[in-house]
């Protein structure tokens, strides 16, 4: 019996309106993946039952909040979903449950990367994985798939779309760990995901072997038409890298056989366009056409624009060969106009410039395709090549520039950035070595936060640029970029380097590229060759490119960490008292607010307890007030290293503390006041020549569920002064 039978048949016989809102969401959870139909109907009857159990559940709220946020994703209502998945996240937080914290977290990793934004959510799964791992806690999703497998998957998937395929490759790995032992749709999934990652890597006998692994799994046990077509799917792809084209063909169109019999829209579009490059490959046009057609017609239908993009470019190749010139057009114009739609504005801008390059304006453009391919210009046909070429090189980089622009720009993460270009630079240009240094105006330093020779990190250093006579320096200092393609025989009398060879060889070619906000130099990058004439005017522009995006990064960055330690400063500073750092009135008042909200929900006692130095006047009056503050921060010191960690102090006024014990009662509360209380006065504070003993009085009150905390504080004042009418150095309860 499936998990989803077992809760139907719990729910047929459960009369408990909780447990029934429990078992609708719990199904509602485990419908998510197998129909949202489904699942929105469980989520509704949910609905009709939350307010029957609201008083007595604070949890259900917030679980079906989450719900909600998940059910709003899926139906492209991601920005809006984000606010009500982070409020369900900070309930679970502060209520301490861990099984809502993970399951917030998934949500806010999905939307997250459906809202692109990459690196908010592999650090919602990684904080979700890190959750699982160290409370030792068993979640599963649908088909008892364990969650830590679910996050490993995402993390894997999210590095495969950065193209950082070696991490994805890791993580998949990891994530085959948790399913391995058991035949189900987890481990088809992985399995392929695993595949198509070896592909990339070029580990092509292995990606066939990975996939035929799959193709068994599935023999035995039934998943459905989507596993079969994903699975053959990737067999043919790992056929064709390999070359052997009729036995890839034989699977994609066993995989168009499943997509096509259950409607999946999006495998059937990208199998057919993998049918069709196939077959253009061989120059089999005319068997070609058919299958780009069926893929640009599913494309619109799903709105997919990277389908739709290169069937696109698919069907303008077809149209060429069948010398229908205007069509061809056409779908060229489709392809650039589709680009529009994906490149940021800087690379739409890029990309007039290079069709500038090449001499085609819109009044030029049908005369210059059927220049191309007409028929008696055969003999040109390597420089009609060699034209191609340049222009899909333009169109590759700019599609990396692309993708590295939107990376770096969203993260304010230096570390990210950095990494970011490291791993993208070399699909660019010939970069032997690449350096990036930030520079700070008012001190004239260089700080180098990344300097790496073929793959080797050097340690971060630091310059002058008054007395490092090096080419950054003097790119910084002139405000222009350095370009060389000869360095070793250009006669300038510079260092380009880290000061140091990591293998014996000097750079011929190199640029040095100031990074600007506006006018002001905030760094340089730098890109560094072996070989001679390395860069061309393309790497000059592309480097050109990337320095923007670079220097917008790093500004974004830099702003952030200044504004997160004011945020940091202006937090300490409302929330502690400025001479003993413990915390202040005010805070002490939202904590205990929180304390008497937990209460409410768990009954579980808490205390207060009041307490002030006896005599303490006398003190100031004899060693003077800079002694008293001495006394004053040595005890906070001291009660707050005595105290349990889940207890919190306050300073509450002059020589007054107020102390907040968390599950508690006043007879163990009273335990711990004595315990502070005797420590206290066999301690000895020594101030310059002074030798002072004190002693406290403590005031003890237990929470009795009162409509506000007013009786509460004023049984522990009065216990408080108890104590000192009655002899001071001692512990009352009220």
């Amino acid at each position: 019996m499936s998990e989803i039978e077992h809760l139907k048949k719990q729910l047929e016989t459960e009369k408990d309106a909780g447990l029934i809102f429990d078992l609708l969401i719990k199904l509602s959870w485990q419908s998510a993946y197998k129909d949202l139909e489904d699942m929105y109907a469980y989520f509704l009857e949910a609905k009709n039952h939350l307010p029957l159990i609201e008083g007595s559940s604070p949890k259900a709220p917030y679980q079906f909040m989450l719900l909600e946020s998940f059910i709003m994703a899926k139906h492209d209502q991601a920005l809006e979903a984000l606010p009500l998945a982070k409020n369900a996240l900070e309930w679970f937080k502060e209520s301490n449950d861990p099984e809502g914290h993970i399951l917030a977290l998934r949500v806010i990793g999905l939307i997250n990367a459906l809202l692109g934004r990459l690196d908010k959510a592999l650090a919602a799964n990684n904080e979700g994985l890190g959750l699982i791992r160290s409370h030792q806690i068993h979640l599963f999703e649908e088909d008892c798939i364990p969650m830590a497998f679910v996050f490993l998957n995402n993390i894997a998937s999210i590095y495969s779309y950065l193209e950082r395929n070696d991490e994805a490759l890791q993580h998949f790995k990891e994530a085959l760990e948790y399913v391995k032992d058991t035949p189900n749709s987890a481990h088809v999934l992985v399995m392929t995901n695993i595949g198509l990652t070896q592909i990339e890597l070029g580990q092509n006998q292995e990606a066939l072997s990975t996939a035929h692994t799959a193709l068994k799994i599935l023999e035995t046990v039934p998943l459905g038409p989507y596993y079969y077509s994903l699975c053959y799917n990737c067999i043919g792809m790992s056929y064709k890298s390999l070359g052997k084209f009729e036995d890839a063909m034989a699977y994609f169109l066993k995989s168009l056989t499943y997509s096509k019999k259950s409607s999946l829209k999006y495998i059937t579009t990208d199998t057919n366009i993998q049918i069709g490059k196939l077959l253009l490959s061989q120059e089999r046009y005319h068997e070609a056409f058919p299958y780009i057609e069926h893929a640009l017609k599913l494309g619109k239908e799903l709105n997919a624009n990277e389908l739709l993009r290169e069937s696109h470019m698919l069907a303008a190749t077809c149209y060429e060969q069948f010398e229908d010139y205007k069509s061809a057009t056409e779908q060229l114009k489709l392809y650039l106009s589709i680009n529009k739609e994906i490149l940021s504005k800087e690379l739409e801008d890029h990309l007039n410039q290079y069709t500038n390059s090449f001499k085609i304006d819109e009044a030029k453009k049908d005369a210059e395709i059927h220049k191309l391919i007409n028929v008696e210009l055969k003999q040109k046909n390597e420089e009609i090549e060699s034209k191609a070429l340049e222009l899909e090189e333009s169109h590759r980089n700019i599609s990396i520039l692309s993708q590295i622009g939107q990376e770096i720009t969203s993260s304010l993460d230096v570390e990210c950035v950095l990494n970011t270009i490291y791993e993208n630079i070399r699909k660019l240009m010939n970069a032997n070595i690449l350096g990036i240094g930030i520079y700070n105006s008012d001190t004239m330093v260089i700080e180098y936060k990344m300097f790496i020779e073929e793959s080797v990190r050097l340690p971060n250093f630091s310059a002058n640029i008054e007395s490092f006579n090096g080419v950054a320096a003097t790119c910084i200092r002139t405000g222009q970029p350095i370009i060389e393609n000869d360095f070793q025989n250009c006669g300038r009398m510079m260092i380009p380097l880290y000061g140091r060879k990591t293998n014996g060889k000097e750079p011929n070619s190199l640029i040095y590229y100031p990074l600007t906000i506006g006018d002001k130099i905030i760094g340089v990058l730098t890109v560094q060759s072996y070989d001679k004439n390395a860069y061309s005017d393309q790497d000059i522009e592309t480097i050109k490119i990337l320095a923007s995006y670079i220097a917008i990064a790093l500004n974004n960055s830099q702003q952030s960490e200044a504004l997160k330690l004011a945020i940091d400063e202006l937090e300490i500073s409302s929330t502690t008292d400025p001479l003993t750092e413990l915390y202040n009135r005010r805070y002490m008042l939202r904590k205990i607010d929180l304390e008497r909200e937990r209460f409410k929900r768990s009954t579980k006692p808490f205390s207060i307890i009041i307490t002030d130095i006896d005599h303490f006047k006398d003190i100031n009056d004899s060693c003077g007030h800079d002694c008293g503050d001495y006394v004053l921060k040595e005890l906070a010191v001291m009660m707050k290293n005595l105290l349990r960690k889940v207890d919190f102090i306050a300073r509450w006024g002059g020589e007054e503390f107020l102390m907040l014990l968390t599950e508690t009662d006043a007879s163990e509360a009273l335990i711990m006041a004595e315990r502070l209380r005797t420590q206290i006065a066999s301690h000895t504070f020594v101030f310059h020549e002074h030798h002072i003993n004190v002693t406290m009085t403590f005031g003890i009150s237990e929470y009795q569920d009162e409509p506000t905390m007013e009786d509460a504080f004023k049984r522990a004042d009065r216990a408080l002064y108890q104590g000192k009418n009655n002899g001071r150095n001692q512990c009352v309860i009220q």
